[in-house]
């Protein structure tokens, strides 16, 4: 069992410099500095340590182009960025998307006669878009 880690561990640290040109050491360092939180949600690492078992559940970010290091992700703020390929204005008309979309769900729950009606999840995703913008009533 204790070779089996050993190979597992080795494996994790090889991939790390061939893929990101990282030792372990740096991601440690880097995981260690954003407090073990994904970069963009603030979610926290399962793996709290560190010690021992290279448990790598906060993602390498990186720049396709230049291959800059930019952070550690959680898996979903990493397939996130993936899906908009990293390009900033998809993700600029995404957030404006959202917001629209929200506004009319804030606006159908106010002008509601009903709103038991309107689905849950419009329902809290409309409190949460007046709270955020303080607009609670």
């Amino acid at each position: 069992m204790e070779r089996f880690k050993q190979h597992r561990n080795q494996e994790r640290s090889t991939r790390l410099k061939r893929c990101y040109g990282i030792p372990f050491r740096v991601y440690r360092k880097i995981f260690l500095k954003q407090r073990r939180r994904c970069a963009i949600c603030g979610v926290k690492s399962a793996n709290p340590n560190l010690a021992g078992n290279l448990v790598l559940d906060l993602h390498v970010d990186h720049d396709h182009i230049t291959g800059a290091l930019r952070g550690l992700l959680c898996s979903a703020c990493n397939t996130g960025l993936g899906f908009f390929r990293d390009h900033p204005e998809l993700l600029k008309r995404a957030i404006e998307y959202l917001n629209q979309s929200a506004d009319v769900t804030a606006d159908a729950l106010r002008q509601s006669r009903d709103p038991l009606r309107i689905h849950p999840l419009s329902l809290k995703m409309a409190a949460r878009t007046l709270c955020i913008e303080g607009r609670a009533e």
